[in-house]
């Protein structure tokens, strides 16, 4: 078991400059600038999520993100923030136009 991985503690409560965290202040510059908040619509309801960007016009990200699995349906608009810093977009929004999932998971 010596080359096993240290299992990751699960935090029971956030403590800001406590809890082994930093915040970033500029989210402009890689590795930073990949990560990216979601916003979902549907039906007019707004969800959140977030996703990485993985080349010039794809992000990933989980499936319950882009489909609504209990209405069956996927969601009516996802707008996409990179680098999203607490209200400060520095790349503003894109929506995206498509989106797709395994087959597997709408059954």
């Amino acid at each position: 078991y010596n080359d096993a991985p240290i299992p990751e503690k699960i935090l029971k409560k956030v403590i800001p400059g406590h809890d082994g965290r930093i915040r970033i202040q500029d989210t402009t510059e890689w590795p930073h600038s990949i990560h990216a908040h979601l916003g979902m619509k549907i039906h007019g309801d707004t969800y959140m999520g977030s996703g990485v960007i993985v080349g010039p016009h794809h992000l990933l990200t989980c499936a319950h993100c882009v489909y609504k699995f209990d209405e069956g349906t996927f969601f009516e608009e996802i707008s996409v923030y990179p680098a999203l810093n607490d209200a400060v977009a520095p790349f503003n929004k894109v929506k995206a136009t498509r989106a797709y999932l395994f087959k597997a998971y709408q059954d």
